[in-house]
């Protein structure tokens, strides 16, 4: 998502090997103009991913699409499902740490409702948690918690694909797709 005053863009970019390559976007009206929210409305992003699932498994029934993303999405477990449910793709999520899960410690003997904020996690390598069920709707995914050493903060990735694999798919952003990124942020 690329947002300015007098519009705004929803992206999405395929990799092949390092580079990337703008392969669907819609134009909605940029901060504060009249139907801004139209850019972060489900119904948009969900035809726009329909769309282009639909032409890759034109092109390649067989093709495994890995669905990545940062912050922008918040809250949208509804989006989650309708990737793992409808399209039957794989996708992991950059996500901020507001997140509430039902989760059982281990000195625990019972589910407890618990920040993702507060999960254990390590200052130098990740943690991996399977099947979490996050907020009162109890949505069943899996977390990955990232801290390296060039980053201040940790971050938090939804997915649902195998935990352990998480980093990497979503290390994938970065080449080719952050370079559209930069190049669309500075012309």
């Amino acid at each position: 998502m690329f947002v300015r005053e007098k519009f705004a863009v929803f992206m999405l970019s395929l990799k092949i090997a390092k580079q990337g390559f703008a392969i669907f976007f819609n134009v909605f009206p940029g901060k504060h103009k009249e139907n801004h929210g139209k850019a972060f409305n489900l119904k948009y992003i969900k035809n726009a991913l329909s769309y282009v699932h639909n032409l890759l498994k034109g092109i390649n029934k067989d093709i495994n699409t890995v669905w990545l993303a940062d912050r922008w999405f918040g809250n949208l477990f509804p989006l989650f499902n309708f990737i793992n449910n409808d399209l039957k793709d794989s996708f992991v999520f950059r996500c901020k740490d507001n997140f509430k899960i039902f989760y059982k410690p281990r000195k625990e003997n019972h589910f407890v409702w618990l920040s993702i904020h507060d999960l254990p996690s390590y200052s130098r390598h990740s943690s991996f948690f399977e099947d979490l069920l996050f907020t009162k709707n109890k949505y069943k995914f899996n977390l990955t918690i990232c801290k390296s050493v060039d980053h201040k903060e940790r971050w938090f990735l939804i997915s649902n694909v195998d935990p352990t694999r998480s980093e990497k798919f979503y290390s994938y952003r970065f080449d080719g797709i952050e370079t559209i990124f930069k190049h669309q942020k500075t012309t």
